[in-house]
Order: C-alpha cells, then sequence, then structure tokens
C-alpha cells in the first residue's frame, strides 16, 4: 500500500529541512513525497533541490492558496493514502509503518491521530475530549495526523478552494456527511509547531469554519442551525485572540503580572492546567514545575510534580482549576505563600484581554 505525504510550502527555509528528513527518513518503504511549492525566494527552493532525488515530485510557482496548492498534490499523487505534513511540522520516526498497519488491518476510509504541540521547542501531549458530532461544530481532527483514503478524494472532491483557512474542516465535514468510516487511535503520528498560523488567522478560521458548519447542516437542519449559532461565539473567539497576541508579543506584561516570570509553578494537572502551561510557554515564561492536591504524579507534561511542602516561600503559583480557588488560596496562605504570589487562571486571562483590546483591536476587527 503506498502512502502519499505533501507538503504545501512558501518561504520555509528555516523548517522544511526537518520536515524533509522527517518524511523520507521513514523505514516504511512504499511511500511518496510531494513538496509544491508556491514560488519561494528566501532558499527553500535550494532545499529542495538537496532532497531531488528523495522527493517524487516537487515544483515552484505561485498558487492561489494553500489550498490550491494541495489540490495540485493530490492531482500528482499516486498513493492509495494520502496524508498532508506542514512545512515546519515533523512526523514521529515509525509514522508511516503504524499508519499502514491500521489501514491494512481494519476497514477504514481515513484514519486520524494525535500531535505533540511544539510550543518554543518544548513537545507537549495534547489532550482532546470531544465526540464524533462535534465535528458539525469544530475540527476535531488534527489534519497534519490525518491519513486519507485516495478514493475518497476521487468520489467526493478535493478542497473548496473558495475557503482560504478551513478547507480542511469542510473537506472533513464532507467526509463525516458522506458516511465514510473514520477511525480515531491515540498514536502520535506528528509533531506539530504552535506557532505558525497567527492569531489573526485562527481568528479569522472560527469565522470561516462557522460558515461551513452552516453549509452542511444536512438532516439536522434547524436544530443543528441553532445549536451552531449558540456554540460558536464570536465573542468568545475574540477575546482567545487578543489574549493570543498578547501572549506573543508583550513578554514585559505577561511576566509583570507573574512575579517577573520567576519561580512561577502551576496548581492543577488538569485540562486546565495543560492549557495554562501551554499559555504560559507561548509567553517565554519558565516554568519551574506543577502542584496537585493529592499529588497522585511524579511528572506531568515532562515537568516535575511537588508535594506543597516543597514549595518555596517565594515562589509564584498559577492556580489551574476552575474549582475550588477559595480552598486552594487558603492552603497557600497556610504555607506562608504572599497573597502577592498566587494567581487564578481567570485572573491571569483577564487582565490580559483587558491590557490587549487597548492595543490590538483594530488589528483584529
Amino acid at each position: 500500500m503506498r502512502i502519499s505525504v505533501i507538503t504545501v510550502c512558501f518561504n520555509s527555509k528555516e523548517t522544511l529541512e526537518q520536515t524533509i528528513k522527517s518524511v523520507v527518513g521513514q523505514e516504511y518503504e512504499d511511500k511518496e513525497y510531494i513538496v509544491i511549492d508556491g514560488g519561494s525566494t528566501d532558499g527553500t527552493v535550494d532545499i529542495l533541490k538537496k532532497y531531488a532525488e528523495q522527493i517524487a515530485f516537487w515544483l515552484s510557482e505561485p498558487d492561489e492558496g494553500i489550498y490550491d496548492a494541495m489540490n495540485k498534490g493530490i492531482k500528482h499523487a499516486t498513493g492509495d493514502v494520502i496524508a498532508f505534513l506542514n512545512s515546519d511540522d515533523w512526523y514521529e520516526p515509525d509514522t508511516l509503518t503504524r499508519v499502514a498497519g491500521y489501514f491494512l488491518s481494519n476497514r477504514i476510509d481515513c484514519l486520524g491521530g494525535e500531535v505533540n504541540s511544539v510550543i518554543r521547542g518544548r513537545k507537549l501531549k495534547r489532550k482532546r475530549s470531544h465526540t464524533k458530532e462535534d465535528i458539525h461544530f469544530y475540527m476535531i481532527y488534527n489534519h497534519p495526523a490525518f491519513f486519507v483514503r485516495r478514493k475518497v478524494f476521487d468520489e467526493i472532491g478535493m478542497f473548496q478552494t473558495q475557503y482560504k483557512i478551513a478547507a480542511d474542516y469542510d473537506f472533513v465535514l464532507r467526509v463525516h456527511n458522506a458516511g465514510y468510516v473514520i477511525m480515531e487511535v491515540e498514536d502520535v503520528f506528528t509533531n506539530f509547531r504552535r506557532e505558525g498560523l497567527s492569531e489573526i488567522q485562527r481568528y479569522r478560521a472560527v469565522s470561516e469554519g462557522k460558515e461551513i458548519s452552516l453549509n452542511h447542516l444536512g438532516e439536522h437542519g434547524d436544530t443543528l442551525k441553532e445549536q451552531i449559532l449558540g456554540r460558536i461565539n464570536p465573542d468568545e473567539e475574540y477575546d482567545r485572540t487578543i489574549l493570543q497576541m498578547v501572549l506573543r508579543n508583550d513578554l514585559p506584561f505577561v511576566s509583570s503580572i507573574l512575579n517577573n516570570g520567576k519561580n512561577v509553578y502551576v496548581w492543577g494537572t488538569g485540562t486546565t492546567g495543560y492549557y495554562f502551561l501551554e499559555l504560559l510557554l507561548k509567553a517565554d515564561i519558565e516554568v519551574m514545575g506543577f502542584l496537585d492536591s493529592y499529588h497522585t504524579q511524579n511528572d506531568f507534561q515532562g515537568y516535575p510534580v511537588f508535594k506543597l511542602q516543597d514549595l518555596s516561600k517565594d515562589a509564584f503559583v498559577c492556580i489551574a482549576t476552575m474549582n475550588y480557588c477559595n480552598d486552594i488560596i487558603a492552603t497557600l496562605k497556610e504555607i506562608g505563600v504572599d497573597e502577592n504570589h498566587y494567581l487564578t487562571f481567570l485572573e491571569f486571562r483577564n487582565q490580559i484581554i483587558e491590557y490587549g483590546k487597548q492595543i490590538y483591536t483594530g488589528e483584529v476587527l
């Protein structure tokens, strides 16, 4: 079974070589690698020439956007299974071997795996929780870890290029609604750099995704329409965009509300703890470790989990829980942590958003 991997790139000199190596270095033999470049001028083409013998097909010419380029790649692909790997992402060493195994041993049309989120060079294992029906509201699959039988493209078409940011979501919704079999596994296939898409693009992707959702109501009709309009909240996405822009661009302000970024710990090893860690890493804040009320684990996302008695008096604690905040604050006071040395997740988020709205509103809207 041949697997075709397609990479679309434009001015990707800094990251493309790692991407290429991760594909051509796969032990799985029956693979085909295709690279579609949008006419780069930064040295990307020199990298493609360097690996030309290991790339089945590549070209460099202007295109009408990322999905136009992906469609070019599909047209040149000869594999039984097709996948897309971003030019700043890379596969795990045995990804294609594992993918082939799932397709050969199961009657499936698509395979969705997990990714490591890579933020400032650190890998985090993403925590996701969804049902199949959540596809009607947002993209539940990791596109860089999503593999599709060629026949699916032949039968329902390629990417719709009128969508500039979320055409992959439109495609997957069409796959879902057509009744194709999508298998989800917990295998990590891909390392995904979170810095690739800008905050403004993400904000616009939500708007485009909402349009796509409403265009695929199908038999669910008005009931699903009401749910989509209720769940996809532009105001929440606007706040999230402002938050991310501050974290990326305003490190001095973020540090100022976190003890100048010194001796920072996160209390909570659940979903909020993971999300808080992501935010801190994006702001380049060094996290010393985690705290947990019951200390049921010694490690979380590669960080040590400390007992309360090990916490120094000058520690700054980010409280990453939506519940029991008052109890946690009382505990911190009992062990001598100053009231200026802790912050709840909501306080952190709200302070940053309030600050960011004064600076970035004109750029987002």
